[in-house]
C-alpha cells in the first residue's frame, strides 16, 4: 500500500513541475485526489461494466492509475469505452440526432487503425470523389492521428459549419494527397427505398435510429402494398431485398422492435444480452407486448412481412444492430445472406451522464441471437452466397444518377435479383 500511495504521489508531483525527479511529498490516499467524481464512476463501473472488477482497493487503485494514463478503454481493455468532459458530451450528444457538422464520411475502427466504412451521398466527402471504402486515415490538418481512437478521429474532422479539414488517407499502401474538404450540415437518411423493377423493391437501411420502426413499416408497406396500398399479407406483391451494407447499427430497441414485422412465433427468442449479472432474454412475446404498450391502438399484426420474398446483402461493415437483423431474418424465415463476412460487433454500449453534466460510455453486454444464440461478437456472420464487389467502389465515378442502386457495377445487388428470381 505504502508503493502505491508513493506512485500516486510521484504522478501528481510530475504534472504540477513538468519535469525532474519530485522530492518526497505527504502520502495522498486515492480516495482524496478526486474522491466525489472518481467513487461515482468507480460505482458505476463495478455495477454495470461488462468486464468484472472487484470492489476493492486494489482494483480501484488500478483503475485510476488507467484513468489517469489511457482512460476507461485501458483499464476495461473495452474499446468502445469512454469518459467524456462536459464539452465533449454536450458536443456528443449533439450529433446523436438527424444531422451533424462534417464532411460525411462513415468511419469504422480496424485493429488500430480508422477507416472509411462508406462516403454518404451529396456530402462533401463524395463530391469531392477523392475517398473509398477502405481508405485509412492517415492526416488531419497535417497532423498524425495514428494510434488515435474512432471517437478522436470523429471530433478531429466534425467542426463548425463552413470551415475547412484537410483529411490525408492511405489506400493499398499508398500515401495519397491531402484533401482539403469544407464542412456542412450532414442530413442523415436511415432509410431509403425505391423498385428496382416491377417485382422487385429495393431498401437500403443505414442505421437504426430512433424512428426507424415507423420509417421501415412505411418503407416495407411501400414494397409488398398493392396499387390501392393495401398490403397483401398472405401474397405480397414485390420481392424485397434488404442491403444493410455499411450499416454499423443503432439502437437496440429499434431492432428489437423490427422484429416484430417478421414474428411468427412469440417463443421465437429475438436476443439475449450477457452481463456481468447474468441473462436479459427477449422473445418475440415479450415484443408484441412492448408495441402494444408503446401504442395500445396499433392493429398491424405481427409477422404482417413475414411472407415476403427476400434477400439480405452484407459487408464486412454491416455491425450491431444490423447484424442482428440479418441473422434474425435468417434463422426464423430462411432469408438467404449476399456479401462477405460482416464486421462482428456483438456488444451492447450504455451512455449516461453524470451529476456534474459530463457523460461515459461503456459496453454492459454482449448479445446472441435468435434460438440457436448466434454469437456475432469479434466473428461476425458468413453469408450464405459470397460475393465479393471488388470493382464497385461506392462513391466514385458516379454516372450522374440519382438512384439510390447501382444495377451495372454492384455484383452483389445483382446475385440478389438472380436469387429472387429463382425463387
Amino acid at each position: 500500500m505504502a508503493f502505491q500511495k508513493a506512485i500516486v504521489s510521484l504522478v501528481f508531483l510530475g504534472f504540477l513541475c513538468g519535469c525532474g525527479i519530485p522530492k518526497p511529498s505527504p502520502v495522498i490516499e486515492v480516495e482524496e485526489l478526486y474522491p466525489k467524481k472518481f467513487e461515482e464512476v468507480w460505482k458505476h463501473v463495478v455495477k454495470h461494466s461488462l468486464t468484472k472488477l472487484q470492489d476493492n482497493k486494489e482494483e480501484k487503485f488500478k483503475c485510476f492509475s488507467s484513468l489517469l494514463t489511457g482512460g476507461l478503454a485501458s483499464c476495461l481493455k473495452d474499446p468502445y469505452a469512454k469518459y467524456f468532459t462536459k464539452t465533449e458530451w454536450d458536443a456528443y450528444q449533439s450529433e446523436e440526432g438527424s444531422s451533424y457538422v462534417g464532411v460525411g464520411l462513415v468511419l469504422v475502427e480496424r485493429g488500430s487503425r480508422t477507416s472509411i466504412s462508406s462516403v454518404m451521398r451529396d456530402t462533401p466527402a463524395r463530391k469531392s470523389k477523392s475517398f473509398r471504402r477502405g481508405d485509412l486515415i492517415e492526416k488531419i490538418d497535417g497532423v498524425s492521428v495514428l494510434g488515435e481512437s474512432l471517437s478522436d478521429v470523429v471530433d478531429k474532422i466534425h467542426g463548425l459549419n463552413g470551415t475547412n479539414v484537410a483529411i490525408q488517407v492511405r489506400r493499398d499502401d499508398k500515401l495519397m494527397s491531402p484533401v482539403v474538404l469544407r464542412r456542412a450540415e450532414i442530413v442523415e437518411s436511415a432509410i431509403e427505398h425505391s423498385p428496382i423493377s416491377k417485382d422487385i423493391y429495393y431498401i437500403k437501411i443505414s442505421e437504426f435510429n430512433r424512428t426507424f420502426f415507423g420509417d421501415f413499416f412505411t418503407a416495407f408497406a411501400s414494397a409488398v402494398a398493392d396499387e390501392g396500398g393495401e398490403i397483401m399479407h398472405c401474397k405480397p406483391l414485390r420481392s424485397v431485398v434488404i442491403d444493410l451494407r455499411n450499416n454499423l447499427g443503432g439502437f437496440l430497441i429499434s431492432v428489437k422492435l423490427a422484429s416484430y414485422l417478421f414474428a411468427l412465433h412469440p417463443d421465437d427468442l429475438v436476443v439475449t444480452l450477457k452481463t456481468n449479472s447474468g441473462e436479459d432474454i427477449t422473445s418475440s412475446g415479450n415484443i408484441i407486448e412492448q408495441v402494444r404498450k408503446i401504442n395500445p391502438l396499433f392493429e398491424i399484426p405481427a409477422g404482417i412481412f413475414a411472407s415476403a420474398k427476400m434477400v439480405i446483402l452484407v459487408n464486412d461493415s454491416t455491425a450491431s444492430a444490423a447484424e442482428i437483423m440479418a441473422a434474425l431474418l435468417r434463422e426464423w424465415l430462411g432469408v438467404p445472406i449476399v456479401g462477405v463476412r460482416t464486421y462482428g460487433k456483438g456488444s451492447v454500449q450504455d451512455e449516461n451522464e453524470l451529476s456534474d453534466g459530463d457523460g461515459i460510455r461503456l459496453t454492459t453486454a454482449e448479445y446472441f441471437v435468435g434460438n440457436r444464440q448466434v454469437k456475432i461478437n469479434k466473428v461476425g456472420m458468413n453469408p450464405d452466397y459470397w460475393v465479393d464487389n471488388n470493382d464497385f467502389i461506392e462513391g466514385e465515378n458516379d454516372s450522374g444518377s440519382q438512384s439510390i442502386f447501382d444495377l451495372r457495377r454492384d455484383l452483389q445487388l445483382r446475385k440478389a435479383i438472380e436469387i429472387l428470381r429463382l425463387k
